[in-house]
């Protein structure tokens, strides 16, 4: 079982840090090295000094875990994660795309960005982090929780029947891909967004529309060979340098995303013009 579970229409911390599979796989590949270090400090066990040494990193995942404080900050990162689609979207289309009717995709590894330097500006002070007593295991803790997100997010039925708000100046999640790889960015696949100001629900002719739209994306992405896939990949990457400010000042590439931290967006010009979102269709009423 994961940290984050699905509640509703919503997504929650589901309350212990050390319930997570990927823990095992973690500390048999990233964190054999802390291991194998803290296993020949580590005096006599019965049942053998890595083992020991992997109920201890457990342990102070666990005693984190079950602070008050740290888990209602988890669950709020987990309310807001469904932001972060539109909040890409919002930021890098200029004002004569809003609700053009066309349907667009958001790569999920640029998500996983915004939300990685999100949770890290949230949660990096806290005192529960930092009584981890190693960086491996200050990493780990972010890198699960952004995969548990993406895991638990991902079980939401997104289409154009029940589109799912993100929140963000009218932006909704109307598809997703789970399979689609960006050359060597994780996570694979991308999600499909919508802008419709004052809409949640759509017309039989519309949802046909917006579904169409989501095919005909779909195909274009499948013509793209290793290279554009790579250039592309590039392009995203170039286009988006995300950095979390706290300062209460403002400048006018910045969104505010979240309520923990300003997320600024600083783009090439010449990148940006290259970044299509990959859009199709026109949208009638």
């Amino acid at each position: 079982m994961g940290w984050i579970k699905v509640a509703g229409k919503t997504l929650e911390y589901a309350g212990q840090l050390a319930q997570s599979n990927g823990f095992e796989e973690w500390a048999e590949s990233q964190a054999t090295g802390l291991i194998e270090k803290l296993a020949k400090e580590k005096g006599f066990s019965l049942f053998g000094k890595e083992r020991a040494v992997k109920k201890d990193l457990l342990r102070e995942l666990r005693d984190a875990g079950d602070s008050e404080l740290l888990a209602a900050a988890i669950n709020e990162e987990a309310r807001q994660f469904r932001a972060c689609p539109g909040g890409i979207a919002q930021a890098i289309e200029s004002n004569e795309y809003i609700a053009d009717g066309h349907t667009y995709v958001i790569p999920k590894f640029l998500v996983s960005k915004l939300s990685r330097n999100a949770a890290e500006q949230a949660l990096g002070q806290s005192a529960q982090l930092k009584q981890f007593r190693y960086g491996e295991l200050r990493e780990y803790f972010f890198s699960q929780l952004i995969d548990d997100l993406h895991t638990s997010f991902e079980s939401f039925k997104f289409d154009p029947k029940k589109p799912v708000a993100t929140g963000d100046e009218g932006w909704l999640i109307v598809g997703q891909n789970t399979e689609f790889r960006w050359d060597d960015q994780e996570p694979s696949g991308f999600f499909c967004v919508f802008q419709a100001r004052n809409r949640r629900k759509f017309s039989r002719k519309h949802r046909s529309q917006i579904a169409k739209q989501i095919d005909d994306l779909k195909v274009k992405l499948s013509r793209f060979n290793e290279h554009e896939i790579a250039e592309q990949t590039q392009i995203w990457n170039d286009a988006f340098s995300i950095s979390i400010d706290n300062q209460a000042e403002s400048a006018s590439r910045k969104r505010k995303i979240r309520s923990q931290g300003t997320v600024e967006i600083s783009t090439n010009r010449y990148n940006m013009d290259r970044v299509e979102l990959y859009g199709v269709g026109e949208f009638s009423n």
